[in-house]
């Protein structure tokens, strides 16, 4: 696992910047680098780094999606032999529309709120706010040994 977060990690720090939104936008981080790269051999790094093969790997989807590429491959999305050993943590879908926009954040919102930075970076806040709400919700359920809605991948 030290391994997928030295990988997953060294992913995030790459930089995506569009040249038609205004300069004093900044930089505009891609996850999509990492968000789309769930087919990792985890089984192999855990037995690799000596730890449990079980991943838990917690994603903002139900789709998996093996590659950046494969996004307009409906039929390349969903799971494989390669997450036979991951649990995916995904948000239900009721949660997510109460999110602002009822979407997760993404690149998109510069271009929808392009000269409106500050009401961007209000709803991103209050989706971070709302995340952090459903992190403590199922920290508290996990420390409790409440029961947790599984499903298979598809």
């Amino acid at each position: 696992m030290a391994r997928a977060r030295r990988v997953l990690g060294s992913a995030r720090s790459a930089v995506a910047r569009d040249a038609r939104l205004p300069d004093r936008a900044g930089a505009c981080w891609d996850g999509g680098i990492t968000d789309y790269h769930l087919h990792l051999d985890y089984a192999s790094i855990a037995r690799a780094a000596g730890t449990p093969p079980l991943a838990l790997r917690p994603h903002l989807h139900r789709s998996v999606v093996p590659g950046w590429l494969d996004e307009g491959l409906k039929y390349r999305h969903g799971a494989t032999p390669a997450l036979d050993n991951v649990v995916l943590l995904v948000p239900d879908d009721a949660w997510t529309r109460t999110l602002p926009g009822g979407k997760v954040p993404d690149r998109g919102d510069f271009k929808r709120h392009a000269g409106r930075e500050q009401e961007r970076v209000r709803l991103w806040t209050r989706a971070v706010q709302e995340s952090q709400r459903l992190a403590d919700e199922f920290a508290e359920i996990v420390a409790h040994g409440g029961p947790i809605e599984a499903a298979p991948l598809g």
